[in-house]
């Protein structure tokens, strides 16, 4: 005979240790029954369970347990009785679970892990009776709360003496508010009397492993355990585990229990729940508005490619899918004219600086290894003047102007946070050039095994996350893919296995790895409400290198060429609601105009002993004006020149086996197929002319210092180490 809730609150046979109805708390709502789910010689330990309205027997509900916080030291089950209760409107049977504290039971949180695998197996075996879907269980908790119902879903062993294991403790979703997700840490393992295997045991963060249960982690931006956060979602994210993160901005420990987050926070615990499917229809809690602390200037995002090719993004009809960056392309303005240098280490000093590498010698090549130079130190550079108005300056990625003396590193030139590598082409996999170890965190040497790309991708999450909104922020992401060496994970490299073209193929896939980490990216600014409040930047740093598998669409040659394949590259500019959507300018602009156009509007002061190069962008961005400029120098060296001036552009090469003297009209002659300079002399000479003018402004190539390889030449062990 079906049975009726009178019949099920008298049962006492279908338990490990046998349902008794406790006494119930004058507070507590008439829907809440109390069971005993496990007896131990410290405590009698209670489940408060909350059932919805028009709940049967037969039903299969989902179900939630919280465990409440208190530091493993005390608290109370009533600490979420006003989830549970909102949960049991919803339809779920909510559950409060009792386990064992230091202050009442002298136990230590090893103990607590077991009483709370208890309580979750408690209910899965008791499903039947309390109308549960036993596979559809979420655990939940508080700070100490949260950590244990964590260690429920991704800890083994701790098993409580005589319990019945062929039932699982294992919750199938997770939903922690401030939890604890590392044990390890100094004051903790004191709590556990020195022992740091018992820590390591029920430290969620050392403890999961693939397969976890999703999981949607609430936090406060102004917790100190917030800083535990970003580590444990790129363990996640490494692991393939889905872990969401929603944060409040400012909020100290404990905020869940506080208006507004309390409301905003069940909102989205709601949100989550309907989501992985365990609620139906929509939010019914209203959540109150949060007024925001912010800066008063825009974040600004720098994410440079390195070596990507014209036609190598997909909103340029490219095989390759790039969808985060096409996204990027819709919501801002797209440059269809935007000018770089020919090669890697000249492009960067130009965006740090607003001036043309003719000024600092770094006119000629790359930075080599050996080099004993590097952007001089008389230059002021981008993350200095924005520090100076009250920027956090951080950058990931590859430095590439010098790692020969402490002074040239990133955190000596004005990023308060660097990490990544100092040289070009470094093995992705192994992190070293030539040998030597090239992989770094403000200064100090980093092991770890990763690619590159990934990395990156994960110290700027980890950044954004981290950061205190009160200050905007300055983060330059500056990738090394899809520079050779042409090394990618074999995830990315099958999907494009149709691609005949060794090279072609393993460079499409390191571009698809690059966008999916752009998009990562994009998430966190999204996760900590500062999309909209951001200025996106993106651009390769030269044209695309053809003999590598890149592709410069019907552009003239590529990398380390002063035609178009070589100089112009994809780039764009998104900033919600300053910069129209949608919007294409073919408008010639190079990389030096960042400079300028970003302490313009940020308000630094553009008050400086070295003379700009760059111009103001913003009104052709934002306003549709023409290009400041006059012209664009977009190489000068002893070799070879080129100069942009309106549609007009003069290639020079002393080279005998390349013409002395090209000029094309790039409006009507994009791809540089008509030269020109025997018609239009006069404006050879014009161009020639102001060639010059350039060139008595120029300093000698600082790689006359020594751009081969000395004889005597030893790799060190680490590149650009220095001691403290």
């Amino acid at each position: 005979m079906k049975k009726t809730l009178i019949g099920l609150f008298a049962l006492c046979a279908f338990a490990m240790i046998p349902i008794v109805e406790a006494a119930e708390p004058a507070t507590q709502p008439n829907n809440v029954k109390d069971f005993i789910f496990k007896q131990t010689k410290e405590a009698k330990l209670k489940v408060h369970v909350h059932f919805p309205k028009n709940w049967k027997q037969s039903d299969k509900r989902p179900a939630v347990v919280f465990f409440f916080g208190g530091g493993w030291h005390g608290g109370s089950a009533n600490q979420f009785t006003p989830q549970a209760e909102y949960l049991a409107t919803r339809g779920m049977v909510a559950v409060r679970a009792d386990y064992r504290v230091y202050r009442r039971h002298k136990v230590l949180p090893d103990k607590c892990v077991e009483d709370a695998k208890s309580a979750i197996r408690w209910v899965r075996k008791n499903a039947a009776d309390l109308g549960i879907d036993p596979n559809r269980i979420v655990a939940s908790g508080g700070s100490a709360g949260g950590h244990l119902a964590a260690c429920t879903g991704l800890t083994d062993g701790l098993e409580a003496p005589n319990e019945d294991l062929s039932v699982s403790s294992k919750p199938q979703a997770l939903v922690l508010f401030n939890p604890v997700v590392d044990m390890t840490h100094e004051k903790i393992i004191q709590r556990l009397k020195g022992n740091k295997t018992i820590a390591q045991q029920i430290s969620p963060f050392h403890q999961m492993k693939k397969n976890a249960p999703p999981t949607l982690i609430l936090f406060g931006t102004a917790d100190k355990l917030f800083a535990q956060v970003p580590p444990y979602l790129a363990k996640a994210k490494k692991l393939g585990n889905r872990v969401e993160l929603y944060t409040a901005e400012g909020a100290i420990h404990g905020f869940f229990n506080k208006s507004p987050w309390y409301e905003r926070t069940l909102r989205r615990m709601d949100e989550f729940l309907i989501d992985i499917g365990y609620l139906k229809g929509n939010p019914t809690i209203k959540a109150t508005p949060v007024k925001r602390k912010s800066a008063s200037r825009p974040n600004i995002l720098v994410i440079l490619a390195d070596d990507l090719g014209f036609k190598d993004v997909g909103y340029h009809d490219s095989e390759i899918h790039t969808p985060h960056l096409d996204k990027l392309a819709q919501a801002g303005v797209r440059f269809e004219q935007f000018y770089v240098q020919p090669v890697c280490s000249p492009t960067r000093a130009a965006l740090m600086t607003g001036r043309y590498p003719i000024r600092h010698g770094l006119q000629v090549g790359v930075i080599r290894p050996w080099a004993q130079y590097g952007l001089p130190l008389a230059e002021r550079t981008l993350p200095q003047a924005l520090k100076d108005v009250g920027y956090h300056t951080v950058m990931a990625g590859k430095w590439h102007l010098g790692c020969h003396e402490k002074a040239y590193l990133p955190n000596q030139r004005g990023f308060d946070h660097h990490y990544g590598h100092y040289l070009g082409m470094i093995d992705y996999f192994k992190h070293d050039r030539m040998g030597g170890l090239d992989w770094h965190r403000n200064g100090r040497t980093v092991r770890e095994e990763g690619y590159t790309t990934n990395l990156i991708g994960d110290e700027t999450v980890q950044l954004i996350m981290k950061h205190d909104r009160s200050k905007p922020l300055f983060a330059y992401v500056a990738f090394n893919a899809p520079h050779t060496p042409l090394q990618v994970p074999e995830n990315y490299r099958k999907r494009y296995s149709h691609i005949v073209n060794f090279k072609r193929r393993l460079y499409a896939a390191m571009v698809t790895c690059l966008d999916d980490n752009v998009g990562r990216i994009l998430d966190a600014l999204k996760k900590r409400d500062m999309l909209d409040q951001t200025l996106i930047v993106f651009s390769s740093d030269n044209g695309g290198p053809i003999k590598s598998g890149a592709n410069n669409g019907a552009l003239r040659a590529g990398k380390g060429t002063i035609y178009e394949g070589g100089v112009r590259v994809p780039a764009l500019a998104v900033w919600p609601g300053k910069l129209k959507a949608g919007t294409v300018t073919n408008e010639p602009m190079h990389i030096v105009d960042w400079y300028p156009t970003l302490l313009k509007l940020t308000g630094a002061s553009l008050d400086q002993p070295q003379p700009l190069d760059g111009l103001d962008i913003w009104p052709t961005i934002a306003d549709g004006k023409p290009s400041p400029h006059a012209d664009i120098l977009n190489q000068l060296d002893p070799n070879r020149a080129a100069i942009r001036r309106g549609p007009w552009k003069l290639v020079v090469h002393n080279d005998p086996e390349l013409p002395t003297t090209e000029l094309f009209n790039i409006m009507n002659d994009p791809n540089e197929q008509n030269n020109l300079a025997g018609t239009h002399p006069e404006k050879v000479t014009e161009l020639k002319n102001r060639l010059e003018q350039y060139a008595k402004q120029a300093v000698e190539p600082q790689n006359n210092k020594g751009s081969k390889k000395p004889k005597n030449f030893k790799t060190p062990k680490v590149w650009g180490e220095f001691a403290s």
